[in-house]
Formats: structure tokens, sequence, C-alpha cells
């Protein structure tokens, strides 16, 4: 019975297992909550910016106008997963700390109002808001938790690579593997291998915290550079 046990030991682990369940939820709320309300940040752009930048002829002076603009909503995205984690952390009481569970998912608040930011700038105004709340269960479709990433790797091309680039796949880890290593000594007592365990379940490692929350606010930078360029440079017509 031993080699039954030690076979089916790691599967009866992660039926068990409710933090990806959980952490799926938490960066869904936070992806949809930032694209929501980051949307009045540049929703009236077409407009108003068109209209300012007749006095900003350099690159430069966008450049300012945007992040100027950013940096006002900086407040927000930095209490918003705050107030949610207080709240959160202690009606689950995780082992994990509550800093640890706050910075993934002030990375996805991040992400959101970044990816808001773009399409308020490339969608009209009436379908942005759905399309930006569509583009965050997309990102979720292929982050792991909903369709796990050794099964994602399994699909054809190009399905098998969409996991890359979804920034929630990243927040996702990072709040697993935060509480996952404060559950590593008794799940080795219960026979099964912590890091094998992660990697053959989930393609997780114990040690990537840190890394999948840089990658996370990497991705936030990348969609507010996206949007940048598409401000500065898109309806060139448009501007005086």
């Amino acid at each position: 019975s031993a080699p039954v046990i030690e076979k089916y030991q790691p599967l009866l682990v992660q039926v068990g297992d409710q933090t990806v369940l959980r952490g799926t939820m938490c960066m869904i709320a936070m992806g949809i909550t930032s694209a929501t309300s980051a949307m009045r940040v540049f929703q009236t752009e077409r407009r108003e910016y068109f209209r300012e930048n007749s006095r900003l002829p350099k690159f430069r002076h966008t450049l300012v106008y945007f992040f100027g603009k950013d940096a006002a909503f900086l407040h927000q995205w930095a209490i918003g997963p705050l107030v949610f984690v207080l709240v959160f952390h202690s009606i689950t009481v995780p082992r994990c700390s509550m800093w640890e569970m706050y910075l993934p998912l002030a990375g996805a608040y991040y992400c959101g109002a970044g990816l808001s930011y773009l399409v308020c700038l490339i969608a009209p105004p009436n379908v942005a808001q759905e399309l930006a709340v569509v583009l965050v269960f997309g990102f979720a479709m292929f982050a792991g938790g909903i369709m796990r990433l050794p099964q994602l790797m399994d699909k054809i091309p190009p399905l098998c690579y969409l996991h890359h680039i979804s920034f929630l796949r990243y927040v996702l880890e990072a709040f697993y593997v935060a509480e996952a290593n404060e559950w590593a000594d008794e799940i080795s007592l219960m026979g099964t291998n912590f890091t094998d365990f992660l990697a053959e379940a989930y393609n997780y490692s114990p040690d990537t915290y840190g890394i999948n929350v840089g990658v996370t606010f990497v991705w936030g930078l990348v969609f507010r550079l996206t949007a940048l360029g598409v401000m500065a440079f898109g309806d060139r017509a448009k501007k005086l």
C-alpha cells in the first residue's frame, strides 16, 4: 500500500488546496476594479489631449503630461489593494504575512490600471469599459488558476504560449508561493516532496516570489509605455 499512498498523496494535497482558487478570485477582483476605476484618468483624452497637445510640440512634454496624470492616480492603486488585503487577510487568516499578500495584488491593480489606459486610448468610449473587463477575464483564463499551467502548456500553439503574456499568471504564482511556502513542512510530513509537488502540479517554484512580483510591475510599466506611444504618435493628423 505504501507505493499507492506515495503515488496518490500529491493528488490528495492538490484536491484539498484552496489557495489557487482564492488567488484567482483576488487577482480578478483587483484587475477588474482597477481597470474600471482607472477609466476616468484617460477616458476623455481624444478631446482634451488633442486640444492641449497643440501647445506640447515635443515628446518630452507628452511624457510629462502622461506620467503626471498617472501619478495623480498613484494613491488609489497603492491604497485600494491595501484595504482589500486588510479585510481579506483578517477573514481568511492565511499563514503568509499581509505584506506578502499585498505586493502581488498591488501589482495586479497596477497592471489593470495600465491596461485601462491603453484601452481608453484605442477603443471607442462606449465599449472601452466592457473591453477592459473582457481583457482581464481573458488574461485570467491563461493565468494558471482556471486551468493549471501544465495543462495550458500541453495545448496546441499558440495557446500553449499565451500564459507567458498574461500578467495575472505572475500575480497568481506569487500569491500561491507566498502561502504555500508556509505549508512546506506539513506537506513534507505527509510524505510529499514540496518542491516536486509545486513543479508537477502547478509548474511553480518555491523561490520565485520576488521574481514574479517584479515581472508583474514590469507588465504594468509596459502597458503604460504602450499607452504613452499611442498618445504621442497615434492620430497625428488630429494634432496641431
